[in-house]
């Protein structure tokens, strides 16, 4: 027989834990006339037959007669929450970076099928996770092979087998295995990031030698390759921050000073930048001008001007000239508003975000101007090269391109599929900013609010778009359709 139980409430004393089970083990009676409170920042999943059911969010209720839930709500088991198993996916560019996550055994909590239910808690960390001063670091000493290290940031989700996902302070996340911790403790120092010489010094040591370090207002850039044109794309880059700053700010959308130096990585040649990232990026890696890492927080990428890292004020100018070279700006551009949007506030590196609001935010900023020094001003303009794509693909676009779209990444990551989904998720966010502002900035604070590495399915995405953009999909669709068509 299951555990009685009159009031069901979770304190989380440590400010740490991600999900609480409750009962611990087994399952429990919940009497006619029990109190389930739901604290700020929590969330109560109800499971039954190893299924999650309704939801509760903050608030006092009382169960006033036995009844089932009213529809049923799929939630993906994840490791770092200590429910079930998968394998956690960082995502850049189009590329997936597989992180190492623990295994537990049994998938979802299976329950009888009598009324006894399994309660858990959710503690929404990313809601109210903001580098608090008030809270120390995070200390741990862990083994990777033969070598010991101490890595110092802050914890962001532990799993019940004890793995733990970590933040640092040079912002890399951290997948470490129970069996890797040696020791861990915590100091009354607040958790600081980096400061841009220490980035700088620690990125160097990851470097090969001969590389240098060019800094400006927000960006620590490390290069071999020639000075001129890293301070010119240090100049790209600050006038790409301004402009992304100032473009959400105008409009009533949230955004922040980054808590990290933005890094990054300039190769003098392609050469170099292929050997040095084969291993990180994977094969695709000789096909791109660029990327950026979810996981280390750096963008990487090469003199796109084709001159082996040595070229002059005149060369650069005459390069930036051609249209080839401009493509291959836009696509720096491209990788450099991934690092802002995850950066700034807009999107988490550690939540699950959907591929097309990320790679429609990016290819909104794809067309920078690349010669002057002033502000980059044609932000917000039309993409020709994406809407062009998009028009291609309105003769044969399904009538549920938009939920498939939203539903999941597939069409995203397959080859067939990606270049009209790409497309597709320019003109979504491109209609939404221009025409729905508010409905966007509702979305994003959704899908912010998300906890760590908890992967929604196709139902729950489909839902936040629904219930923060449009309950009607039809009448959305045939709107966002024929403002895009009308574009020039």
């Amino acid at each position: 027989m299951g555990i009685r139980m009159e009031v069901i409430q979770f304190l989380d004393e440590t400010n740490r834990s991600l999900v609480q089970r409750i009962p611990p083990e087994g399952t429990a009676d919940i009497e006619i006339g029990a109190q389930l409170v739901v604290y700020e920042n929590q969330e109560a999943i109800f499971f039954r037959d190893g299924k999650a059911l309704d939801r509760f969010g903050p608030g006092r209720r009382r169960r006033a007669k036995a009844h089932r839930p009213r529809r049923p709500v799929a939630v993906r088991p994840v490791d770092a929450a200590g429910v079930g198993h998968r394998e956690g996916l960082l995502r850049h560019g189009g590329t997936m970076l597989q992180t190492a996550t623990s295994r537990e055994k049994g998938g979802c909590v299976s329950c009888p099928p009598r009324f006894p239910w399994s309660l858990w808690f959710l503690a929404l960390v990313c809601s109210s996770f903001g580098f608090s001063q008030a809270v120390g670091m995070d200390l741990l000493r862990i083994q990777e092979q033969d070598i010991q290290r101490e890595l110092r940031g802050k914890i962001l989700a532990e799993g019940q087998d004890g793995g733990i996902f970590l933040l640092g302070q040079d912002g890399v996340l951290h997948a470490i295995q129970p069996e890797q911790i040696l020791s861990r403790g915590a100091d009354e120092s607040p958790f600081t990031a980096l400061t841009a010489e220490e980035a700088a010094a620690l990125w160097l040591s990851r470097l090969p030698e001969g590389f240098e370090v060019h800094r400006t207002a927000h960006y620590v850039i490390l290069h071999n390759a020639s000075r001129g044109y890293v301070r010119w794309c240090g100049g790209l880059l600050e006038r790409l921050y301004v402009s992304f700053i100032n473009y959400f700010t105008r409009r009533g959308v949230k955004v922040s000073e980054p808590q990290f130096p933005l890094v990054v990585i300039v190769f003098a040649t392609q050469t170099q930048y292929i050997e040095h990232c084969r291993e990180e990026v994977g094969p695709a890696v000789s096909q791109i001008k660029g990327h950026f890492n979810l996981q280390t927080n750096v963008v990487t990428t090469y003199d796109l001007t084709g001159s082996g890292g040595t070229v002059s004020a005149l060369e650069l100018a005459r390069a930036l000239a051609r249209p080839e070279v401009q493509q291959n700006i836009a696509t720096v551009v491209h990788e450099a508003a991934h690092q802002l949007a995850n950066n700034c506030g807009l999107l988490l590196r550690w939540n699950d975000t959907p591929q097309w609001l990320n790679e429609g935010l990016a290819m909104f900023f794809e067309t920078p101007d690349v010669r002057g020094s002033r502000a980059v001003t044609s932000v917000g303009l039309v993409n020709t090269a994406r809407l062009a794509q998009f028009r291609s693909y309105l003769s044969r676009r399904p009538p549920d391109s938009l939920r498939t779209l939203l539903q999941d990444d597939r069409r995203l990551q397959n080859t067939d599929t990606a270049t009209d989904a790409y497309a597709e998720s320019w003109a979504l966010v491109y209609y939404l900013l221009i025409q729905r502002p508010q409905a966007f900035t509702a979305y994003v604070e959704r899908i912010a609010s998300k906890p760590p590495l908890v992967y929604a399915d196709a139902e729950e995405r489909i839902r936040d778009f629904r219930e923060t953009v449009e309950d009607d999909l039809e009448k959305f669709d045939a709107n966002f359709v024929r403002f895009i068509s009308r574009l020039k």
